[in-house]
């Protein structure tokens, strides 16, 4: 897990919108993008707001965010692999990291879901 680079994980418009709704949803307690066009967000500006309330959960609230880890299903092992197994980059930006990828994989899991069940049904 050592390349970071956040464009890397938003492909495509739809799916970063998809995104942005399921990070909403899921760090629930915090209003994550205030008053940011998500329109115009980029990966990298998702990367930086994510990061930055990681940032803040570990310093000011460490019960939200191990509840956060719980509703984006990232489990204690995997949290635990990642921070042993990434010596080059800081604690939090491996959380954030893990975070993006997992929500991007329940969208992009989402939607092939989604077009399988629409292709059975016009099958």
């Amino acid at each position: 897990m050592t390349d970071l680079h956040p464009d890397k994980f938003f492909i495509n418009p739809d799916l970063v919108q998809q995104l942005l709704l399921q990070l909403e949803k899921d760090f629930v307690h915090s209003d994550l993008f205030g008053k940011c066009d998500k329109e115009k967000l980029q990966g990298k500006d998702i990367y930086d707001i994510v990061h930055e309330k990681i940032k803040e959960l570990m310093k000011r609230k460490y019960g939200e965010l191990a509840n956060t880890y719980y509703r984006i299903d990232i489990s204690e092992r995997q949290l635990k692999d990642a921070l042993t197994e990434d010596t080059l980059h800081t604690e939090s930006e491996i959380i954030t990291t893990l975070i993006l990828k997992r929500e991007l994989q329940k969208v992009v899991y989402r939607n092939i879901y989604k077009q399988s069940k629409e292709d059975d049904t016009s099958a």
